[in-house]
C-alpha cells in the first residue's frame, strides 16, 4: 500500500482483523538511525501483560526470524499491511520460518524512532492492545528493520506472537529469572509512571 508523505499526516492506520493490527504514526522528524530496542519492546509488552495479570511471553528464535523475514518483505516490495501484495496472509511467514502454531498475531509499526512511543501506540489501540494482552500468546519475536520505504528512509517493526501447536506434550511455563522479574517489574513502573 503507498502512501505519500502528505496523507500521513495525522494518520493512524488500524486493521480491524483478528489477530493483526498497523499503526502509521502522526508525522516527527525521522532520524537516519531508529534507536528501537527489540529487547525494551518485549520487556515493555511483558509489562503491559503482567499488570492485566497475564503471562510473561517467552521470545522464540523462530518467531524472531517470522518477524525479520516480514519487515525484509515490507521494504524489498514497498507495501505496509498485513498481507503481502500477492495476497500472502502474515501467517505464511510463520510457517515458512517453521513455526507450527495454535494462536498467531501480528502487529507492525512504521516511522518511529524509539520503543516507548510505539508501545504507546499500540496500547491506545484497541486491536493492538488485544494482541498485546491475548493470554492464549506464550512466546514472541520482534524485528526491527530500518531501510528505504518509497523512497524515504524508516524503521519498520514487526512483533509476531504465537502457541506452539505441540501435538500430545503440555506446554509448561518457563521459570521467570530475577533479572528478567525485575526488567518487567521496571518496565511496569515506567509504563505506570507514563500514565500519570
Amino acid at each position: 500500500m503507498f502512501l505519500s508523505p502528505k496523507s500521513k499526516i495525522n494518520i493512524l492506520i488500524l486493521a480491524l482483523a483478528v489477530g493483526v493490527s498497523v499503526i502509521i504514526p502522526a508525522p516527527q522528524a525521522l532520524a537516519n538511525h531508529a534507536d528501537i530496542s527489540a529487547i525494551e519492546l518485549v520487556e515493555l509488552t511483558n509489562a503491559e501483560r503482567a499488570l492485566s495479570n497475564v503471562p510473561t511471553l517467552t521470545v522464540n528464535e523462530t518467531l524472531v526470524r517470522s518477524a525479520e523475514a516480514k519487515a525484509q518483505d515490507l521494504l524489498e516490495r514497498d507495501y505496509f499491511n498485513h498481507d503481502t501484495p500477492d495476497g500472502k496472509t502474515p501467517w505464511t511467514f510463520f510457517t515458512d520460518a517453521g513455526y507450527s502454531y495454535t494462536w498467531a498475531g501480528e502487529n507492525l509499526a512504521i516511522d518511529f524512532v524509539t520503543a516507548d512511543p510505539i508501545q504507546r501506540a499500540w496500547m491506545a489501540s484497541p486491536t493492538h492492545a488485544a494482541n498485546i494482552l491475548n493470554p492464549h500468546y506464550r512466546e514472541i519475536g520482534i524485528a526491527v528493520v530500518e531501510g528505504d520505504f518509497n523512497g524515504k528512509h524508516t524503521a519498520v517493526v514487526v512483533q509476531h506472537f504465537g502457541a506452539q501447536n505441540v501435538q500430545g506434550v503440555q506446554v509448561k511455563s518457563e521459570k521467570i529469572s530475577l533479572i528478567e522479574r525485575l526488567r518487567v517489574y521496571f518496565a511496569s513502573l515506567r509504563v505506570r509512571a507514563d500514565r500519570m
